[in-house]
């Protein structure tokens, strides 16, 4: 049993293939900048974060307190894709919004509210520690804050496109379903974008339709943890297959 144990574990890791390392945010702006990062809001929930929040995350880089690390993964064009650490990706990307210009990015469904519009400049508030942060923006903060802050580091883990798409699936749940970050229809909307299946985005196109929406009577909340996406998924799925389990997220 142990030798069929470290086979198993053997064959599974090789599905696999991460790198490791730090970068400074000013690196990572750069590489937003000219498209080779992508942070949209269709590929897992988009930027939630109050200005509160937003606050907390610079006061961090700031202080040079250690924050939790960003997950990429690698595409087949060898550009990126942000699998965890939107809320933090975003939230740097605003404070610096006056410095990228955002035609020239197709981030879907960014927020009209000031507050998750990343087009939107970002006026910081009070902080635990650092209070002078309050009504504090890129355009009036000290030029040593300023490169402070574009010379901080942040952890990457790098998911290569090595890696076999379960394996991706597997390390995107592993990490968004600790909390309660995602729904189950997010999760599974996250997995057809990493191995870049198009039913994702037709999934959407079919949620967008007035008169199905209007038919489901949904919640605004539900409707934004794509619940309608889900209730057309679970007609596709038992309309056409007899699951063993009525539990959708089994099946």
């Amino acid at each position: 049993m142990s030798k069929n144990l470290l086979k198993e574990v053997e064959s599974q890791r090789h599905e696999v293939v991460v790198e490791s390392y730090t970068q400074m945010w000013s690196e990572l702006i750069n590489q937003f900048k000219v498209g080779d990062v992508e942070i949209d809001p269709l590929y897992q929930r988009g930027f939630r974060w109050g200005m509160d929040q937003q606050t907390r995350y610079i006061e961090s880089l700031l202080l040079n307190i250690p924050t939790p690390p960003i997950f990429l993964a690698e595409k087949n064009n060898g550009s990126f894709e942000v699998i965890d650490g939107l809320q933090r990706f975003s939230t740097v990307i605003k404070f610096f919004s006056e410095e990228i210009n955002f035609e020239e990015h197709d981030i879907k469904n960014s927020s009209l509210d000031e507050t998750n519009n990343i087009r939107t400049p970002s006026t910081l508030t009070n902080a635990p520690i650092l209070k002078g942060l309050n009504n504090i923006s890129r355009s009036n903060m000290p030029d040593t804050l300023l490169r402070t802050l574009r010379y901080s580091r942040v952890q990457v883990i790098l998911l290569k496109k090595e890696s076999s798409p379960l394996a991706k699936f597997n390390v995107f749940t592993r990490l968004n379903r600790s909390g309660t970050t995602l729904s189950n229809q997010e999760i599974r909307n996250c997995s057809a974008r990493l191995t870049e299946s198009p039913f994702a985005d037709e999934l959407i196109e079919l949620a967008n339709i007035d008169f199905i929406g209007d038919s489901l009577n949904m919640s605004n909340k539900d409707k934004s943890s794509m619940g309608i996406q889900e209730s057309i998924l679970r007609l596709i799925a038992f309309g056409n297959f007899e699951p063993s389990s009525t539990r959708l997220e089994d099946f």
